[in-house]
């Protein structure tokens, strides 16, 4: 709690590292979540949930992250708390109280989003973990995908790439099943392709495969 009340966030990472309890409460009943969003944190709050702390877990008083990020006008603790699924029916209107008319509306309208449509405080490797696991580029509307086309950052170039069709260089954006479909279509066509009936031919039935069987044969859904 000390190190989370202060922003300090190197000092966060060694304390979780060496096995700090992330959702104990202090006296008041408060988490080192909260008061990271407190002391307007974002580092600290970024650091604690990705180390899996509670988002939704209120204090004594009725007070979750949400709420707090909310009534504070902390616009960047508010979009990685929901990146995380944060969900406070009261946030907004809370917001929408203290004149913090931007964010209101920001968490209205944010209520119906994935994950993967937090692309401003979304990092290269957790937009890279959302699409291995499947994360749906096309849901919502605006959809993640649509967002991408004009939020700038190495986040949405992620998804654009991801929504193109398979290959090699995109194989590593695919949800799971679809990297092992992609990798037993390619054992199938190197299988072939070294088949006594097409000696001499393999690096072309190779390359042939690679640039039109696969990407047709793999899909993210």
């Amino acid at each position: 709690h000390h190190a989370a009340d202060r922003g300090q966030a190197d000092s966060l990472r060694v304390l979780l590292e060496a096995g700090a309890s992330i959702d104990q409460v202090d006296e008041s009943g408060a988490t080192a979540l909260l008061e990271a969003v407190r002391e307007r944190s974002a580092e600290s709050v970024r650091v604690l949930l990705e180390a899996g702390a509670a988002v939704n877990l209120a204090e004594g008083g009725g007070i979750t992250p949400l709420w707090a990020a909310a009534r504070l006008d902390n616009f960047v603790s508010a979009q990685l708390l929901s990146s995380y699924g944060a969900r406070d029916e009261t946030a907004a209107p809370t917001a929408a109280r203290r004149e913090h008319h931007e964010l209101s509306t920001w968490l209205q309208q944010a209520q119906a989003w994935t994950p993967l449509h937090h692309l401003e405080v979304l990092t290269p490797a957790r937009t890279l973990s959302l699409l291995r696991g499947g994360a749906d580029l096309h849901t919502g509307d605006p959809s993640p995908f649509d967002r991408a086309q004009t939020v700038l950052g190495e986040a949405s170039a992620l998804v654009v790439r991801a929504a193109g069709r398979w290959s090699p260089a995109t194989h590593h954006l695919f949800p799971d099943a679809a990297r092992a479909r992609a990798v037993a279509v390619m054992r199938l066509g190197y299988l072939l392709a070294w088949s006594a009936r097409y000696v001499g031919e393999a690096s072309s039935l190779v390359d042939a495969w690679m640039g039109f069987v696969l990407p047709h044969a793999v899909v993210r859904a």
